[in-house]
């Protein structure tokens, strides 16, 4: 017998990922009966004594005895939900560099891919916007608008727009717009085409897909077949079987093939039946218990210095899934040699923008030079902790 899960979301905000108070997307899925989801949601009822048609945390958090019935949820279900969360913020940070850098780089991906200089630049744009740096908001405000097909570029406050030049030479981030502006066009090739379609014009900036895919592999890994029943949404009915078919059958060979060792190759999931989208309002209330959960989830993740929220979040932090979307600050630690060779990987890309160079044309070269570099500082200044780097072979590499 299949298991059955049910599904519902908090913090969604459509295309738009800038919004303070939403910062987090937070999806929570239960796997319970319906006849026990029944029972439950009578306690809660009876012991809050709302009229409400639905359960909904943003009316149990409010009063003690709401509270408590959240608490009581948590602890009755145990280890029979989980709970995806996706930091908005950064998730619009990684949609910048997926279609800015990456459409540019595309031909020596495995280059960038392998030194992580996708999460760098993320995380770098996401760390000074949380500085209220004001170029870096207008840069990421900038890339929403221009994704989501809301800005032509001559609209834009900062991104395609040629950096003034610096003395000392340029600083990350305006290497970061020099490169932008430099290769305009082929980053505008990349955002037409995919505003070319409609549907998935759409959904360029969404992440509710990400969250279903999540939740098929937590329930899933184990070989168990699943059911998956679904609050309605959107831009999960646009994607759903595809997320059911990766699921299901494996990533595409052309993805992994375009892509070499990017992508973690996982148990193929069971689900026979297409996913259910339902009205949380009828027969099925487990899908209530669902949204309950996600509600306070998005509550600690929000307002987690809050006493009420620390009262949740020892039940519900245990319950996150494997691959939520956070902050990986790590790539962004100076004491290692990888971050070192991100930042100088940077300034020769924004030396070649500013020069009009090609971008990709022997960078493995150029990697090479920057490695030894990094290596030599960090062997000068006795890091304990120190690795030898990998170090790109120049007879792989095209003449200068």
């Amino acid at each position: 017998m299949a298991l059955t899960i049910f599904c519902d979301e908090s913090g969604y905000s459509g295309g738009n990922l800038l919004l303070d108070e939403h910062r987090y997307y937070v999806y929570a899925s239960v796997a319970i009966a319906n006849d026990e989801a029944i029972e439950i949601v009578k306690k809660i009822r009876s012991d809050t004594r709302t009229q409400a048609p639905e359960l909904k945390f943003e009316n149990l958090g409010r009063s003690a005895k709401g509270q408590a019935a959240v608490k009581y949820l948590l602890e009755t279900l145990a280890k029979r939900f989980a709970v995806f969360h996706a930091d908005k913020r950064f998730c619009t940070a990684g949609k910048f560099f997926e279609y800015t850098f990456e459409p540019v780089l595309r031909p020596k991906k495995e280059v960038y891919l392998d030194i992580a200089f996708h999460r760098f630049i993320s995380m770098f744009i996401f760390e000074k916007w949380t500085e209220n740096n004001a170029v870096a908001k207008e840069l990421l405000e900038d890339g929403q608008s221009l994704i989501r097909g809301k800005m032509e570029p001559k609209d834009l406050k900062r991104l395609m727009r040629q950096p003034l030049y610096l003395a000392d030479g340029d600083d990350p981030l305006t290497a970061i717009m020099a490169f932008c502006y430099a290769y305009r066009t082929g980053l505008m090739r990349e955002i037409r085409t995919a505003g070319a379609d409609p549907e998935l014009k759409k959904w360029t900036m969404d992440i509710s897909d990400a969250a279903l895919a999540e939740t098929f592999y937590h329930w899933g890994d184990d070989g168990e077949e699943i059911e998956v029943c679904c609050d309605e949404s959107k831009p999960l009915r646009a994607s759903a079987e595809n997320m059911r078919d990766m699921a299901m059958s494996g990533i595409p060979k052309e993805i992994l093939e375009e892509y070499p060792g990017h992508f973690v190759q996982r148990p193929l999931v069971k689900i026979p039946k297409p996913v259910q989208f339902l009205d949380s309002k009828g027969s099925l209330v487990a899908i209530q218990l669902a949204d309950v959960i996600a509600g306070a989830a998005r509550f600690v993740l929000t307002e987690p210095e809050i006493a009420e929220a620390k009262a949740l979040q020892a039940f519900i932090e245990p319950r996150y899934v494997k691959n939520c979307i956070k902050p990986r600050w790590e790539c962004l630690d100076k004491n290692l040699a990888t971050t070192g060779r991100n930042y100088l990987f940077l300034k020769e890309l924004g030396k070649r923008a500013r020069k009009g160079q090609d971008p990709n044309y022997a960078i493995e070269l150029s990697l090479a030079n920057i490695e030894h570099k990094v290596e030599e500082v960090m062997r000068a200044r006795g890091d304990a902790t120190f690795s030898p780097l990998r170090v790109v072979s120049i007879k792989q590499v095209p003449s200068m």
